[in-house]
């Protein structure tokens, strides 16, 4: 056969993970190597994300965002987008501020300090995005200015290997903080208060 397209409908679901991640890159690189075109269907975020050239995000059969790997991870369009893709901290509250350089969203007992974002204005019900791996745990002596400073209590912290997973509750919000490298072991044992500090804030408006 030598079909104009080629449909994959979860062709690796049933496999083991390490098998799935031996094929999915064969898969790539028999699509590369004879150029045609493939559609993949799949839940399974590692596997859209190593192969595709495009990501369509589908909820109940409609389409809630198109774009690259980058723009669906970096720049969701709508609640589900985000909240689908990867893990993300969600915070509702209100624009209580503008400024040329800074929106401030007030989300419960917690201020958050975001880039302006075109089509938003004051007043303006919003969700607030962090995702946990932009929150950096701030040690003394660590001398970068962060747009928000949270402190918080470590309530639970959960150790994946390659990352730990800190639930810090501060502001009447929780927090979750995936640390990677040396650091996450050096985290394993910490209780008590602890300050977080971060930058990058994703916006996207309330719809009732």
């Amino acid at each position: 056969t030598d079909p104009r397209v080629l449909l994959f409908d979860e062709p690796l679901s049933a496999l083991d993970r390490n098998l799935r991640e031996t094929l999915k890159y064969n898969i790539l690189e028999l699509q590369r190597r004879t150029g045609k075109t493939a559609i993949y269907v799949t839940h399974d975020q590692s596997e859209a994300f190593a192969i595709s050239d495009r990501i369509v995000v589908m909820d109940h059969g409609h389409v809630e965002q198109i774009g690259t790997q980058t723009d669906i991870y970096l720049r969701p369009q709508s609640d589900f987008v985000a909240e689908f893709i990867g893990a993300n901290n969600r915070l509702d509250g209100q624009i209580s501020d503008i400024t040329s350089e800074v929106m401030t969203v007030q989300a419960g007992q917690l201020m958050v300090y975001c880039p302006p974002r075109i089509g938003l204005k004051l007043g303006d019900s919003v969700i607030a995005y962090i995702r946990p791996e932009d929150i950096t745990v701030v040690q003394n002596g660590n001398n970068k200015s962060y747009r928000n400073l949270v402190e918080g209590t470590v309530e639970q912290i959960i150790f994946e290997g390659p990352t730990a997973q800190l639930r810090v509750k501060g502001s009447g919000q929780t927090l979750r903080v995936d640390v990677a490298g040396s650091e996450r072991l050096k985290l394993l044992d910490q209780r008590g208060l602890i300050r977080l500090g971060f930058d990058e804030v994703n916006l996207i408006p309330f719809n009732v």
